[in-house]
């Protein structure tokens, strides 16, 4: 079941140090958003926080997290 105002975001990790994300809707169709390198020899940690920076609160719910060993086939159309 899809809640309305639902958002996946996936971050996908790739050669020398890049990484891209890409967000979708449905969980099916992935748009591209950005695509950067972190200049870092310290593994990256990841986390999970949500804000509202036009209003006073928002309340968030993270589900289906999971960490998957796939290469994206290309990075530019989410796929």
């Amino acid at each position: 079941m899809i809640l309305e105002g639902s958002v996946w975001l996936r971050v996908s990790s790739l050669v020398g140090g890049a990484f891209a994300f890409h967000y979708s809707t449905d969980g099916v169709f992935w748009r591209f958003v950005r695509q950067f390198r972190l200049d870092t020899s310290a593994r990256p940690q990841v986390g999970f926080m949500s804000q509202a920076p036009m209003g006073p609160a928002a309340t968030s719910r993270f589900s289906q997290i999971s960490l998957v060993r796939e290469q994206l086939a290309d990075v530019r159309d989410g796929r």
